[in-house]
């Protein structure tokens, strides 16, 4: 049986049935019957069904439905807080490293996790990838050909927009829009192609520029943080020599 490590005084909410929602940072596909293990104690308690998993929910969300999880708002900024902490240890960790290529890996990760703080804060919609899903229907269309397999080919698009993972770039794109940031589709494009080869080869897509890609990024990344933090002023652009720039 899969279990659940729940603080008190939830499991006691929750075996009462007054507690009938669980707030999680990560969706699950799991549903049925699960253990109820008593943070600390490494005992099941209790048994309990889980029937679905909504979310990310809105702030405003998390507030009306207090009777349903009955957690408080310290807990949810507490939350943010840690995910905040974590960006800006990625920063300091990539100022310390030596190599480029890794300085520029760790931001990307702090980049990433930038825009699921204010895509979740925000509930915002991400476009989807017509590239992804041209590649995944073309894939799978060489295969059932190969099988001689004979399915609609708009069935199979269909279920490739349905299966298609909101990609990295279409997050960043969202984001950007919402804050009302301007940055170019070759700017964006450049910081994901760099991430992509950087995770995957541990080298940038060319060496014509380095120095001013990683300068790219670590502005972007810079000038969410401060927005998520809300600070407003002026901001170094280190990809443009150095200019001081108002950042809102």
């Amino acid at each position: 049986m899969d279990c659940l490590i729940i603080k008190e005084p939830y499991t006691d909410l929750i075996l009462s049935g007054v507690k009938t929602w669980e707030i999680r940072g990560s969706r699950t596909h799991k549903r049925g019957k699960i253990g109820l293990i008593k943070s600390g104690s490494g005992t099941i308690i209790g048994e309990a069904d889980l029937v679905d998993c909504i979310g990310p929910l809105s702030l405003q969300e998390f507030l009306n439905n207090k009777d349903k999880h009955q957690s408080n708002s310290k807990e949810l900024m507490y939350k943010k807080k840690l995910k905040l902490d974590n960006v800006i240890d990625i920063i300091c960790q990539a100022e310390l490293a030596k190599l480029l290529e890794s300085r520029y890996l760790l931001l990307s990760s702090a980049l990433e996790l930038c825009v699921e703080v204010i895509r979740n804060k925000n509930n915002l919609n991400v476009e989807e990838d017509n590239d992804v899903i041209i590649n995944m229907t073309g894939t799978i269309n060489k295969y059932l050909k190969q099988e001689k397999i004979s399915i609609d080919r708009v069935h199979i698009k269909n279920i490739c927009s349905k299966l298609a993972f909101k990609t990295l770039k279409k997050k960043i794109n969202a984001v950007l829009k919402h804050l009302e940031f301007e940055y170019s589709s070759s700017d964006i494009k450049r910081i994901k192609d760099n991430r992509n080869k950087i995770v995957h080869e541990v080298r940038f897509v060319d060496y014509t520029q380095p120095l001013k890609d990683y300068e790219l990024i670590k502005l972007l990344v810079d000038k969410i943080l401060l927005k998520i933090l809300t600070y407003s002023g002026n901001v170094i652009n280190y990809s443009n020599k150095y200019k001081v720039e108002k950042i809102f």
